[in-house]
């Protein structure tokens, strides 16, 4: 990010090139920072979701998940392993997310 906004070659889209942005998920309290990251992430995101359609095309919001997109989950090993990665578990949930941003740029 950068000032405030998802960064990347503005060129890109220029020449055609969509651009979807994930959304940031939480880190667990054993995580070193976990407090500022989760403050930030917040923010973060919501520049992420504001710049659908202005400087991005679509956004993968993991984040809005109801079980992996809350702080708290960051903590449950069964779906985040160390506080910060997805398990296989988690990654089950995410999966079909991505698709769905995907999908809405291939149907405009």
């Amino acid at each position: 990010m950068v000032g405030g906004a998802p960064s990347h070659d503005p060129q890109i889209r220029t020449e055609g090139v969509k651009v979807i942005v994930a959304a940031i998920l939480p880190k667990g309290t054993a995580q070193a920072g976990y407090a500022a990251h989760n403050t930030l992430r917040v923010t973060a995101n919501n520049l992420i979701r504001a710049a659908v359609g202005v400087t991005i095309d679509g956004c993968s919001d993991f984040a809005a998940n109801a079980t992996m997109g809350l702080d708290a989950a960051a903590n449950d090993t069964s779906l985040y392993g160390d506080g910060l990665h997805p398990v296989d578990a988690g990654h089950a949930i995410l999966e079909p997310i991505a698709p769905v941003a995907i999908n809405e740029l291939l149907a405009a």
